[in-house]
């Protein structure tokens, strides 16, 4: 299916398997528009941007045969994920301050203030881990590293952030 009528300058990013998401502006409002299963479905969202290059406009990041990611960066630090589906009734995600996610597990770590929040994409499952003490305001400055690995959510902490220490704590953590 094609995008719908009338919008306002609108931009095509292509994903490497070929799915075309259209961004775009109508009535004063930014939104993407992808298809899913035969589908076209619509994200409305305030922070994108159409102009490449600006720090809102989204960017490709992964994709699989159930997801596409994009990327978008709202200042620092500031970033979300928009974590598009591709199967049917499966429904879109904007995550903030995303560290690590697992298409094939349809999970995703996210920051959430003074917490790691696991997010399964499929049956909206949230599990909630406290990492520990952060010195930083902003507790991703104490979060060097994290990815999946063998159904557990993997990182490195430091309590006095990771710029100014060298020491890290390695976690892992079970998902189930």
């Amino acid at each position: 299916k094609k995008p719908e009528k009338s919008i306002e300058n609108n931009h095509v990013l292509i994903t490497p398997n070929g799915h075309k998401i259209y961004l775009g502006l109508k009535n004063e409002k930014y939104f993407l528009q992808w298809n899913q299963g035969d589908k076209l479905m619509r994200l409305d969202s305030a922070f994108y941007s159409l102009e490449k290059g600006s720090p809102r406009y989204p960017n490709f990041k992964q994709e699989n045969k159930d997801y596409i990611v994009l990327s978008v960066d709202c200042g620092n630090p500031c970033w979300f994920g928009d974590f598009l589906p591709l199967y049917p009734k499966g429904w879109a995600k904007i995550l903030p301050y995303y560290v690590a996610f697992d298409l094939n597990s349809d999970l995703v770590a996210y920051l959430q203030s003074d917490s790691i929040i696991v997010f399964n994409l499929r049956t909206g499952y949230q599990r909630f881990f406290y990492p520990g003490k952060c010195a930083s305001a902003f507790i991703g400055y104490c979060l060097d590293s994290a990815y999946f690995k063998e159904k557990k959510l993997v990182f490195n902490w430091n309590s006095e952030t990771f710029i100014k220490s060298k020491k890290k704590e390695i976690h892992e953590i079970p998902i189930r």
